[in-house]
């Protein structure tokens, strides 16, 4: 974890780690984006690979995913907790919507939208303080 924290600097400053669950790689609902972001960083973990990450996605990944673990990152480690408690909730809806035809993640405008959204950007920033 110290990797990561290294790699994404005051994004990665706190990170805290659960074992290994399934997780949706794809926006779901507002919330998932706002909290624990549209896309999970799942790969090698190596620094290299997260600047990546953030070079593509324009952002930090608030989850890394490895084979025994997945972590919440963030700036505070209320940021951290709550992308974890998200992505085990997206992993949740995508195991259980696959009865159901599985789950439709948000269409790449629905999501851009929501990612830029000043609102949804401040509440961001006040719920991670």
């Amino acid at each position: 974890m110290a990797l990561v924290a290294e790699a994404l600097g005051t994004d990665g400053a706190c990170c805290v780690a659960a074992p290994w669950f399934e997780t949706a790689n794809g926006a779901i609902t507002p919330d998932h984006i706002v909290y624990a972001k549209s896309f999970l960083f799942d790969g090698a973990v190596t620094a290299e690979n997260l600047r990546g990450f953030i070079r593509v996605r324009g952002y930090a990944p608030r989850i890394v995913v490895t084979l025994e673990h997945v972590i919440g990152v963030g700036a505070t480690e209320k940021a951290a907790r709550l992308a974890l408690t998200l992505a085990q909730d997206a992993g949740h809806i995508q195991r259980l919507a696959r009865a159901f035809g599985g789950v439709k993640f948000l269409d790449d405008r629905s999501r851009s939208f929501i990612e830029n959204w000043e609102a949804e950007s401040y509440r961001s920033v006040v719920s991670n303080q």
